[in-house]
C-alpha cells in the first residue's frame, strides 16, 4: 500500500513538475536554460563541455535527459535547492565525476544509462536521494552538516531497506542483507 501511494504520488507530481515547452531559452553560469509560461526553469545542458564545475542558478526546477553528457572534466557538481527534477542519464560519459550535491527538494530521479560513472551522491537523510540511492545500488553519504544522522536512526531505518553498512562515516553501502553492521 505505502508503494502504491508513493506511486500515485510520484504521477501526480510528475504531472504538475514536468515543464511544457519552453517559451523562452536563455544561457546563465555557462549553462542553456528555458522558461516556459508558467515560469519552470529547466537546465537543458551546458554551453561549454570542458569545465570541471558548473554553477546551476537557483529556480531550475528540472534538469533535463542527458544534460550533462560528454562533460569529461567535471569532478563536482552541486544541485541548488529548489531543483526537482533529476533526467535520466544526466551524467553519462562524465568521466571525471566524483560527487554530486542532491538536495532534499529533488523528489525525482530518473535511471541513469550504463555510461554513468556512479559517482557518490551526497543526500540529506531520509530525503527522496537517500532512498532512490539504496534502491538503485548507488553509492551515497550524508552531508557532513547533516545532525539528523545517528546511528540508531540508521539501524532502526535501514533494516528493512536493505542495507549491507551504514558507517559511522556517513557513508552508505547497499546490499540486500537483512541487518546493518557498523565499522
Amino acid at each position: 500500500m505505502k508503494r502504491l501511494t508513493t506511486l500515485l504520488l510520484m504521477l501526480l507530481t510528475l504531472c504538475i513538475v514536468l515543464p511544457a515547452q519552453a517559451d523562452y531559452y536563455y544561457e546563465e553560469n555557462g549553462l542553456s536554460l528555458g522558461r516556459n509560461s508558467l515560469g519552470t526553469i529547466t537546465l537543458y545542458e551546458p554551453t561549454d563541455t570542458t569545465q570541471t564545475t558548473y554553477d546551476i542558478p537557483s529556480g531550475v526546477m528540472y534538469m533535463k535527459d542527458n544534460a550533462f553528457e560528454g562533460c569529461r572534466n567535471m569532478t563536482h557538481l552541486v544541485i541548488p535547492e529548489g531543483m526537482y527534477v533529476i533526467g535520466s542519464s544526466v551524467f553519462d560519459g562524465c568521466d571525471s565525476l566524483q560527487t554530486v550535491v542532491i538536495p532534499a527538494s529533488v523528489g525525482q530521479i530518473q535511471p541513469q544509462g550504463a555510461n554513468s560513472p556512479r559517482p557518490t551522491f551526497i543526500v540529506p537523510h531520509g530525503s527522496y536521494a537517500w532512498r532512490w540511492c539504496i534502491e538503485n545500488d548507488w553509492p551515497c553519504r550524508f552531508p557532513e552538516n547533516d545532525t539528523a544522522f545517528t546511528q540508531e536512526d540508521c539501524l532502526g531505518y535501514w533494516e528493512a531497506e536493505r542495507v549491507e553498512w551504514c558507517g559511522t562515516d556517513r557513508t552508505m553501502k547497499p546490499g540486500g542483507v537483512d541487518g546493518v553492521i557498523f565499522r
